[in-house]
């Protein structure tokens, strides 16, 4: 992850294609409008989204594909796993009356900071908000539970590993 925006590239098609450095503002305009959909992203960020348009019109790659990028860039930038950030942003925007306030006081400088340390500082504010464990706990597991369908690699945990969570 990182405290600092950077581009984010995927490969499509045998191309590098470029989403420039955005800021976590920036992000959020897009994640939270009111009518998202993986277009807004990819191709619609791209620093040239007709090469998007014109790979899908050769058939070069798939509606499904170009989706499935969107959400690659998702994950790169939030610097977790798509639906976390998704979820993230979307409690967020729902919870906004009883959170808000804390991005406020806390000063959260949306326009300058990663989207990867929007989503730290969002999920610290919510974590503070819920108050109780076991709320915590829930939330948690929510958030971090991939969709339906949703393959997840999950690495070996050594031996402290599993201790320091005890």
């Amino acid at each position: 992850m990182s405290m600092e925006s950077l581009p984010v590239e995927v490969s499509m098609a045998g191309m590098v294609m470029r989403i420039p450095a955005l800021s976590a503002l920036e992000w959020l305009r897009v994640l939270m409008g009111e009518d998202f959909t993986t277009d807004a992203v990819f191709p619609d960020l791209c620093e040239d989204p007709d090469v998007v348009e014109e790979a899908l019109y050769n058939e070069m790659v798939t509606v499904e594909e170009v989706a499935q990028l969107a959400l690659d860039c998702i994950s790169t930038a939030g610097g977790r796993p798509w639906w976390v950030v998704l979820r993230l942003v979307k409690t967020v925007q729902g919870s906004w009356d009883a959170v808000g306030g804390e991005f406020v006081l806390r000063q959260v400088p949306t326009g300058s900071m990663s989207l990867a340390a929007w989503c730290d500082v969002a999920t610290l504010i919510l974590i503070r908000a819920l108050g109780e464990n076991d709320k915590v706990n829930s939330f948690l597991m929510q958030l971090d539970m991939p969709p339906p369908g949703q393959e997840v690699e999950l690495e070996p945990m050594d031996a402290n590993q599993f201790l320091s969570m005890m």
